[in-house]
Order: structure tokens, then C-alpha cells, then sequence
């Protein structure tokens, strides 16, 4: 039995599956199929437990099975502690955003974080290091999301405070007046922001200290180009500070150059000293699932919350040791996690800790 677990899963009209239903489960989970048969959509719809657009981004509207226009739904029965049992639904209906409920109550989407946090590692993220900015800010703040309950809310006010601004400098409007209150309204938000986040990074290096991995990743959040310069202080006053000081060249750029939507996160492989960016794609995946195995070690012994993680097609990429370094740690933190993969002989070494399922009939396979 882990901490945390999800112990049924059911989907209506949720992509590929028009009805899929899985329960009885409290162990580490693997799926192995072909592609095509529907192990990403699972995994996709545990991500939609949390808030946000889950695994692949995907626009609610965009999720609903083929050739159909009803409401798509996940349910979930989800166990905390030894005893305690919630049931999670989130669902859409054509045309509509998408919906939550907790034991058949209706709650806000941001809520889902005080229920369950789950993290996960994607296709997508292989080339996290080399992509944009954006996509670096989006898994930190997913991990600082975890910690810190209110992040998104703060980020969804920061960012229509900025939006505001932007309009303001896109009409190259000048009036002093107007841009002290969204500045000041953007620093209260930002300021937030920025500690969640920093606060972020010291609890995932304390945790990479402490667990004397052999990879240990140095962190940083950074300024954007062309500064690039540490960010050592949240303070609301040095953000108002920037944004003034910086508002001549903005309204000439008619947009805001700088502030936490455009905040970096810089990863150095200490080991070798080399920015994460230039490190090989083994490298960069090391460093991916160790930043993502820190937090989770913050969340359970910090919060007392450990997290669901969900591995898509990544477990696959990782040599026999740190295969097994990873299973040790998700035994020894009693996780549940997820796993997909195209490779059968990837878990079969693992069907002792692992409850295996075949796609695309998914039957139960411990042997």
C-alpha cells in the first residue's frame, strides 16, 4: 500500500475509450502496448486530477472521443492515509470549461491541489533544457504549484494585471498614473510568484543535498536574455523599481520585457559543471527525472502529501542502474507511479513491484 494511491480510475467518452474502467489498484502501476492503444490518454486523464490542462496541454474542448459531441468525464477514487476514501470527478460538457467535483460537491479546479499532487515527465519534456523559457517556467511552477496552493492563483492575477499593461504599452499610451497602479497590482502578484518559486528551487536542492544522489543538479532562476542574472529577492518594491525604470523602452517595444512571465530556470550538471542545455540527452533526462524525484521527496516529507507520478515512455530510456535506483526510491517512499512503454521486457524485471497491464485489453498481468 503507498501513501497516496489512486485505487479506480473510469472514463466516459474520454478520447480513444468510450468506457474504461480499472480499480482494485494501490501498487505502482505499468501499461505496455503498442503505440496507438490508448496508454498516454490514461495517463492523461490521472494528469486532469490536478489543476490545469494535465500530460499533453490539450484544450478541454479537444478531449471528447471521435465522432462524438457529448460530455466527456474522469472519475476517480483516490485513498489518503490507511483509511480515508475521496472520489474526484472532473468533467466537460460541449462548449463548456471543464468542471470538478469532490464527493459529489463542486469545487474550484485550483482546489484539486489540496486533494492530490501529481507530477509527471512526458515525451514532450525530453528537450525541456534546449526548449524556450516558457516551457522551463511551466514545470517549475507545476512543482511549486505543489507546495504552494495558491500559485496558480496569484500567476492568473499577475498575468491579467500584465495583460492590462501590455495594452497600454501596445497603444504606446503615456500616463504615469495609470501604469503605478497595474505595476503596483503586477508587483503584489509577482512578488508571490517569485518567492513560490525561489522558495521552490532551495527546498529541491536541500532535497538533492540530502539524498546523495550522484547526480545533483545546481538551480537557479534567472532574469531573461540578455541580462541573465541570478534573482535572489521576490521584494514587490525592486519589481515596481524594473518596471519604471524600464518603461520608456517598453512602451517602444509595446510589451513588458522583463518580470516573472519571463523568468528562466538555468540547470547546471554539477558534476561536470556544464549547463544543462549542452549535456547529453541521457544527461538531460538524469537531471529531468532527479529535480522531479527531489520534489517528490519534498511533498511526502515536508507536507506529508507524497505525489502520484506518471512516466510516460521514460522509464524505457533509462539505463539498468538508474532503472533501479528508481525503483528502489519509489519502493522506499511507498509511491505510486505510472508507467508506459512500448518494451515488454522493461517491466517484466519489475512484476514483483509492479501490477502490469497489457494494452490494448489491458488485462491484469502479476506474473
Amino acid at each position: 500500500m503507498v501513501g497516496v494511491s489512486l485505487n479506480k480510475l473510469c472514463l466516459r467518452y474520454f478520447r480513444c475509450f468510450k468506457q474504461f474502467d480499472l480499480e482494485g489498484i494501490d501498487q505502482p502501476v505499468a501499461i505496455i502496448g503498442q503505440n496507438g492503444t490508448g496508454k498516454t490518454t490514461i495517463l492523461e486523464a490521472i494528469s486532469l486530477l490536478s489543476p490545469g490542462r494535465g500530460i499533453r496541454s490539450a484544450p478541454s474542448k479537444s478531449i471528447h472521443t471521435v465522432n462524438t459531441e457529448g460530455q466527456w468525464k474522469v472519475s476517480a477514487e483516490l485513498t489518503t492515509g490507511e483509511t480515508e476514501r475521496l472520489w474526484v470527478d472532473t468533467y466537460c460538457d460541449p462548449g463548456q470549461t471543464r468542471r470538478v467535483s469532490l464527493c459529489d460537491k463542486g469545487i474550484q479546479q485550483v482546489k484539486l491541489n489540496e486533494v492530490i499532487k501529481i507530477l509527471w515527465i512526458s515525451p514532450a519534456m525530453d528537450r525541456i533544457w534546449n526548449d524556450s523559457p516558457e516551457s522551463r517556467r511551466k514545470f517549475l511552477d507545476r512543482i511549486a504549484m505543489s507546495l504552494f496552493p495558491d500559485h496558480p492563483t496569484q500567476a492568473n492575477r499577475y498575468l491579467k494585471a500584465l495583460k492590462e499593461r501590455n495594452l497600454l504599452l501596445r497603444d504606446q499610451i503615456i500616463n504615469n498614473s495609470w501604469y503605478n497602479s497595474l505595476e503596483e497590482r503586477m508587483a503584489e502578484y509577482g512578488s508571490v510568484l517569485t518567492q513560490n518559486r525561489l522558495q521552490t528551487l532551495e527546498y529541491i536542492t536541500d532535497s538533492l543535498l540530502q539524498s546523495q544522489q550522484e547526480v545533483v543538479p545546481a538551480l537557479k532562476l534567472i532574469h531573461p536574455e540578455p541580462r541573465n542574472q541570478p534573482i535572489i529577492s521576490a521584494s514587490k518594491e525592486i519589481l515596481m523599481e524594473a518596471w519604471q525604470a524600464m518603461r520608456t523602452k517598453e512602451i517602444q517595444a509595446r510589451r513588458t520585457l522583463d518580470g516573472p512571465h519571463r523568468m528562466d530556470l538555468e540547470v547546471i550538471y554539477t558534476k561536470k559543471g556544464m549547463p544543462a542545455k549542452l549535456c547529453s540527452t541521457g544527461e538531460q533526462k538524469i537531471l529531468l527525472l532527479a529535480i522531479v524525484m527531489a520534489a517528490a521527496r519534498v511533498l511526502k516529507h515536508q507536507l506529508g502529501m507524497p505525489p502520484i507520478l506518471l512516466f510516460d515512455e521514460f522509464v524505457a530510456h533509462l539505463d539498468q542502474a538508474n532503472r533501479k535506483l528508481l525503483v528502489d526510491e519509489i519502493k522506499h517512499m511507498q509511491l505510486q507511479v505510472w508507467m508506459t512503454s512500448t518494451e515488454t521486457e522493461v517491466f517484466r524485471k519489475l512484476a514483483q513491484d509492479f501490477v502490469i497491464f497489457e494494452a490494448p485489453k489491458f488485462t491484469l498481468n502479476l506474473s
